[in-house]
């Protein structure tokens, strides 16, 4: 082999190599940016890194579309909710005779 065609595949071969380590690099970057944005927004890391590293880019922009958890107080008294707990009732109050009145 020619000298001048080893040089030339090895440097192919090195920025082939260096497109190819950038791009790994990247779509690592896009899942840990990703379980970054969604766990701000109060949902889960581990979930959303993973869907980065599955859909890169994609994942990142799903992710910054995500709106924020929304947290559900159940209401008192709402439809569907538990009744209000009673309390005892209370014994009747004796009326008292009223002294010196009339009777």
């Amino acid at each position: 082999m020619n000298d001048s065609v080893l040089y030339a595949v090895l440097l192919y071969l090195t920025a082939y190599g260096f497109i190819v380590v950038w791009a790994l690099l990247s779509w690592l970057a896009c899942a840990c940016l990703s379980a970054y944005v969604a766990s701000t927004k109060g949902h889960s890391a581990f979930w959303w890194f993973l869907w980065g590293l599955v859909f890169g880019p994609l994942g990142l922009i799903a992710a910054a579309g995500l709106g924020p958890v929304v947290q559900r107080v159940r209401v008192v008294g709402a439809p569907g909710a538990d009744p209000l707990p009673t309390a005892p009732a209370a014994a009747p109050r004796r009326q008292e005779p009223v002294l010196g009145g009339p009777g």
